[in-house]
């Protein structure tokens, strides 16, 4: 498949901002692709080598990318950096360049620029390391735009400096793979009638592995993705109320208020392969938490299991607890882990269980939930791993009076979780 059918879908996608069009282009694009390459056309199509927690990211800088491109198209970076004046765009003033120009040098042997020459070249482009990198990078990106025409030459660039800007959502790319594969043709429903392959996506989200197994197998394809430990779940999100009152007549005049704490988000997710952790972006933030994995091998040694819960600076002295930027210090760190462990040390509260030893939990109701979450916090011993402070509560008095503890605890306010029936894990989406 050549990659120029990528680029003039891509071109046909921004012509139009509506949505149903944006799900039939996709349909033509995914029904006219070979199922072997289905994986690597939606990841491109998403701007990415590989799901979010593989951690396989492109986003090369700029200034690095217009190097390569004013070397290929035999131009100065004055040049180049009036192109883009102009056309407002890397990507669009790569086009302009191409298309006025040319490459620099047309090639004896020149290579067909495919779908899998262009997804393995940026592969290589996101895995170069070490002496000499910025050099391997751009020679890689070198050889790609000597073969490409000017519009593919606008999407590769968009595509390596993270912007593709196609402004589709993952739910369109989701239902138009549902449409293509699973529907009847020329089938329509009503929009968000059937979610089979979202609720796959929101368990597992791999969308170029979901996209190459329906592709080859269509629904028989689907059974074997579900919830498994080192794959994030996508986080269940909250709705917004102003009173307690408000609350519990929504939540059924019963429901379950827990401390909101002013941490850091964390799925953990421990078994035979050791301890993976990721943000509420299903980002793997393992390295940067070394205190966290311990913590999570020492409680948890002889056990399978996804959780969710927050992790909160804390005065060890005092027991308080500090604000979320305390926290921050702690995100993205490469170096000085060690001191930053010593300076700014957590207390993780724990407040859901997804999946324990075999068994997913998501469709269980919260109180069962909450549990075996107790249960298993109660064999783990002393550490930093506790559960987070939650109440029963059963008239506004009792949750205006919980409201006000947690904010002199240092919180920034309640979570109020529904209970009884309909109080299954929603995973990505915003739920009671």
């Amino acid at each position: 498949m050549k990659y120029l059918t990528l680029a003039e879908t891509y071109q046909d996608l921004q012509a139009t901002s509506k949505r149903l069009e944006m799900r039939d282009i996709l349909v033509d694009l995914f029904r006219g692709t070979e199922p072997r390459l289905m994986g690597r056309v939606v990841y491109l199509t998403q701007g990415t080598l590989g799901p979010d927690w593989e951690g396989l990211q492109l986003g090369l800088g700029e200034k690095l990318v217009s190097r390569a491109i004013a070397l290929t198209a035999g131009i100065s970076d004055d040049d180049l950096e009036a192109l883009v004046h102009r056309e407002g765009d890397l990507g669009l003033a790569t086009e302009a360049a191409f298309a006025s120009k040319g490459p620099k040098q047309v090639q004896l042997f020149q290579e067909s620029l495919t779908v899998d020459r262009v997804f393995e070249s940026l592969t290589m482009v996101a895995r170069v390391e070490g002496s000499g990198s910025t050099e391997k990078r751009i020679r890689l990106l070198q050889q790609l735009l000597m073969d490409a025409d000017p519009l593919s030459a606008r999407y590769i660039v968009r595509t390596v400096v993270g912007k593709l800007r196609l402004g589709i959502a993952d739910m369109t790319i989701l239902e138009a793979l549902e449409k293509a594969f699973l529907w009847a043709e020329d089938e329509e429903r009503v929009m968000g009638s059937d979610k089979v392959v979202e609720t796959i996506y929101n368990v597992h989200p791999d969308m170029g592995a979901i996209a190459l197994a329906v592709a080859n197998e269509g629904a028989e394809g689907l059974a074997g993705f579900g919830i498994q430990v080192g794959v994030p779940v996508r986080s269940m999100l909250a709705e917004r109320l102003g009173s307690t009152p408000e609350i519990l007549e929504k939540m059924g005049d019963r429901c379950a208020f827990e401390y909101k704490y002013d941490g850091m988000r964390i799925q953990a997710h421990v078994g035979l392969e050791g301890v993976h952790l990721f943000s509420r972006r299903m980002e793997t933030i393992t390295s940067q938490f070394p205190d966290v994995v311990q913590a999570m091998e020492s409680a948890f040694a002889d056990v399978e299991a996804i959780m969710e819960f927050e992790a909160v600076v804390h005065n060890p002295e005092t027991g308080e607890l500090l604000p979320f930027q305390e926290v921050s210090h702690r995100r993205g760190r490469v170096h000085g882990l060690a001191e930053s462990v010593e300076d700014y040390p957590l207390v993780l509260f724990a407040f859901d269980l997804l999946y324990l030893d075999g068994e997913e939990l998501l469709l269980q109701e919260f109180q069962l939930r909450r549990e075996a979450l107790e249960s298993l916090l109660g064999k783990a011993g002393e550490g930093p791993i506790r559960p987070s402070t939650l109440r029963w509560v059963e008239d506004p008095e009792g949750g205006d009076d919980f409201f006000l503890e947690a904010i002199a605890a240092g919180c920034e306010g309640i979570i109020a979780k529904a209970i009884g029936e309909g109080s299954h894990y929603r995973a990505g989406a915003r739920g009671w």
